[in-house]
């Protein structure tokens, strides 16, 4: 779970396409870094960085793809619920892990832009260990803007780990106590 701080890291790039998206990146992770080392307060710091970062996220998908299609049959008041749920659990992981990292840096390495799908390639150095970081993202058709929609840190992805913590927890409860196992 300490790679899910990485990929929490990760969220703060800017994908409002305008310009260079590498310098945007690149000063988007110096932002979080910043907001970072300048808090003691881990909620306060989780705050001012999810501010930033929602602005960039496809939140509602990457909640979409974590429950996989148990999603498609959710009634409208379920998949509120359930997404509230999703975004506190995204913001508890990252006040969780928040105090191991600090002082690392995020470096963009590389730019990758086809026509509606896009990755962005970082690294991280942390404990003497190059840590790969893969921001993927899409294109959206109405804002022209792009949007992250799954991190992966060192290959692992964060949709796909929530994926298979909730198709085991979702299969077992019914959905109330889903919901209440998401918010532990």
């Amino acid at each position: 779970m300490k790679k899910l701080i990485l990929t929490l890291l990760s969220l703060g790039v800017v994908f409002a396409y305008q310009g260079d998206i590498k310098s945007l990146a690149q000063k988007d992770f110096d932002k979080a870094r910043k907001i970072l080392l300048s808090n003691t307060n881990t909620q306060k710091a989780t705050d001012e960085i999810f501010a930033f970062l929602e602005k960039e996220f496809n939140i509602k998908l990457m909640a979409m793809l974590s429950l996989g299609e148990e999603y498609k049959k959710l009634n409208q008041n379920q998949k509120d619920q359930y997404l509230n749920a999703f975004n506190l659990l995204l913001k508890k992981d990252f006040v969780d892990k928040i105090s191991f990292y600090k002082d690392e840096k995020i470096i963009v390495k590389d730019v990758s832009l086809e026509k509606n799908k896009g990755t962005i390639t970082a690294s991280l150095n942390y404990q003497n260990t190059d840590r790969n970081i893969i921001l993927s993202m899409f294109k959206s058709k109405n804002s022209n803007e792009w949007l992250i929609y799954d991190i992966k840190v060192d290959d692992i992805s964060l949709v796909s780990t929530y994926k298979s913590q909730f198709a085991s927890l979702y299969q077992n409860n019914n959905f109330e106590d889903f919901l209440k196992a998401l918010s532990k």
